[in-house]
């Protein structure tokens, strides 16, 4: 049988922000080394979120989130009548343009992101990276790790020794 590993606070707090995040325990047991049912038993035994949060997070993650379909209908009408003015067409046409940069503008802001970011995400990631730092809410340095691009921090096995 494994050693019993000491959870700290900060662990406790993290793996809580995680699953808020709607990270499944399977995602969050991999990045502290454990297994899913750790996190369920910590989870659960910690009282990290009550049984009701529990539901809605496996919920949305089944379901998504979706608005009903009257609101959604009365969403679509709205947005279609604000692109029908012509103005409104020429004016947010203008600014996407003035969003695109040049290509060397481009090289530009993606070497001053990698070096805030104190790593490179090669374009075969970039997808990936985009996808864990936008749905699943993950720092730069998160999903860095997850993606293997840079070395991991200690799990809680170091912190307890």
């Amino acid at each position: 049988m494994p050693a019993r590993i000491h959870w700290s606070d900060e662990d406790l707090a993290e793996v809580r922000r995680l699953r808020l995040c709607h990270l499944t325990n399977a995602e969050i047991g991999a990045r502290f080394g454990v297994s899913s049912g750790t996190i369920s038993r910590l989870v659960s035994e910690h009282k990290l979120l009550t049984p009701e949060k529990i539901r809605e997070i496996v919920g949305a993650r089944q379901l998504g989130t979706k608005a009903c379909p009257k609101k959604l209908a009365r969403m679509a009408k709205a947005s279609r009548q604000v692109w029908k003015r012509p103005d409104y067409r020429a004016r947010v046409s203008a600014h996407l343009r003035s969003l695109v940069p040049s290509d060397e503008r481009r090289e530009a802001l993606k070497q001053k992101h990698d070096e805030k970011r104190g790593f490179d995400v090669p374009d075969h990631l970039r997808a990936e990276y985009d996808f864990l730092r936008r749905t699943k809410v993950l720092t730069a340095r998160e999903a860095g790790e997850v993606l293997g691009l840079v070395t991991p921090a200690a799990g809680p096995e170091a912190r307890a020794a």
